[in-house]
């Protein structure tokens, strides 16, 4: 199924499966939250991984451009960024941000969350089609 018919079919029935969704988007913020102690952490370690990832493990990311990407002040992106480097979590090399093999293990509960959510996005999407379908 291509992306547009699937967009399509979740917004026709987000009345319906919104429920769902929200649910495990809670989960996901809820174990990143229990992880990292607050939101705005967690969304920085996570611009940080993503970042990392799609870089082949090596992140460019400064507090710059989290703040840019986040909308968070570059004030508060600089403490939070203060408060994972103490914690253990992330380096900083120059200017640029790095996930430390803290930051994994802490982050175990919270990407099962998010592989929970993508599994069961993915199945009321199949399940739309299919009722779609028949």
């Amino acid at each position: 199924m291509s992306r547009a018919p699937t967009r399509d079919l979740l917004a026709a029935n987000f009345d319906e499966i919104a429920p769902a969704l929200v649910s495990q988007l809670v989960s996901v913020l809820s174990q990143g939250r229990q992880a990292f102690g607050d939101l705005d952490r967690v969304l920085i370690l996570m611009l940080i991984c993503e970042r990392s990832k799609r870089r082949g493990g090596a992140s460019w990311t400064n507090i710059r451009s989290i703040a840019e990407s986040t909308g968070l002040p570059r004030e508060t992106v600089r403490r939070k960024v203060a408060q994972l480097a103490e914690a253990g979590l992330i380096s900083r090399e120059g200017h640029r941000l790095k996930l430390l093999p803290a930051a994994d293990v802490a982050a175990r509960a919270t990407r099962a969350a998010i592989v929970e959510m993508a599994a069961s996005n993915a199945e009321l999407a199949e399940r739309l089609a299919d009722r779609e379908a028949a």
